[in-house]
């Protein structure tokens, strides 16, 4: 007596066949070479700090022309205060521009060391990319400090990566 072989297991069969076929030919298609890039949609930009000597304080003020920005470390308006840890990374603070900056003319960005961690200076480098602005130099509380001074209009013209970078030496 023969048996016969019924559709079900036949369909089976053929499925798994199939799926492997399938897989590779969809994985292995050509794509395209061109990156297309990433797009934001907002205006800002990223601040790099390296710090391997432990924890650091960003902060933020807010000048209405650049006499209060160079008058002192703290002058102008208090914008706010970004933390992080040292440690092997590189870490990375967006700044985004926020319409109530309006009737500023300049931005003031400076790193101390955190609480409790290793008593040291922040160095900070400039890419050209940032028109009008400049690096200042602070001394307060028996700390010398250097700040990033960034005109405000340079936010509406678009997001800049990697534009500042702080770094601490001892």
């Amino acid at each position: 007596m023969r048996k016969k072989i019924s559709f079900p297991l036949i369909a089976i069969i053929l499925l798994f066949l199939v799926i492997p076929v399938a897989f590779w030919f969809f994985s292995t298609k050509r794509v395209s070479d061109d990156v297309k890039g990433v797009e934001t949609d907002f205006s800002g930009l990223v601040v790099k700090v390296v710090s391997k000597n432990g924890s650091w304080d960003m902060f933020k003020y807010l000048c209405e022309n650049r006499d209060q920005c160079v008058e002192s470390l703290n002058s102008g308006k208090f914008l706010d205060k970004t933390s992080g840890g040292g440690g092997e990374n590189d870490q990375f603070v967006t700044i985004k521009y926020s319409p109530d900056w309006k009737s500023y003319e300049f931005i003031k960005i400076y790193v101390e060391p955190g609480w409790g961690s290793t008593d040291r200076v922040f160095k900070v480098s400039l890419s050209d990319d940032i028109s009008g602005s400049f690096i200042g130099k602070f001394s307060y509380d028996e700390r010398n400090y250097e700040t990033v001074i960034i005109p405000v209009s340079v936010f509406n013209s678009g997001f800049f990566g990697n534009a500042v970078t702080f770094y601490d030496t001892k």
